[in-house]
């Protein structure tokens, strides 16, 4: 299956970006760069707050006191 090939490459690419990425810091290291802190990817602990940006008929009431 065409399905099973790509499951392929995805685990390759995965691999070599993990190598390369290695290799990056690594010479960046040799290099005298020094790493602050680790960032971690992923989910934060903490949800994003609701929107500030208004909506439906707010938003049309603000625009037209703009643009007086």
């Amino acid at each position: 299956m065409p399905l099973d090939c790509l499951v392929g490459y995805y685990a390759q690419y995965k691999e070599d970006t993990k190598v390369f990425t290695t290799w990056l810091g690594q010479a960046a290291r040799a290099c005298g760069y020094q790493v602050e802190a680790q960032k971690t990817t992923g989910t934060s602990s903490q949800a994003p707050g609701p929107s500030q940006r208004l909506k439906g008929k707010a938003r049309k009431a603000a625009k037209k006191e703009a643009r007086r």
